[in-house]
């Protein structure tokens, strides 16, 4: 995912892939996105994490 493509889907469900063979994916809620970072807020978390947006994957039908 890039960028724009992470401001166009504030609000939507996400996964995140570390990328390591041990890790399992996480699920989030894209909350903002800056110049850098797209902010997700991840499982039951309170505040949202800075993502790579590269690192996030929308997942199926998009909305929460």
């Amino acid at each position: 995912m890039t960028l724009e493509d992470a401001r166009e889907h504030v609000g939507d469900k996400v996964t995140y892939d570390a990328g390591c063979d041990r890790c399992q994916p996480e699920e989030g809620v894209i909350t903002s996105v800056s110049r850098r970072f797209a902010f997700v807020r991840y499982g039951a978390d309170y505040g949202s994490k800075a993502t790579d947006p590269a690192m996030l994957t929308l997942l199926a039908g998009g909305a929460s």
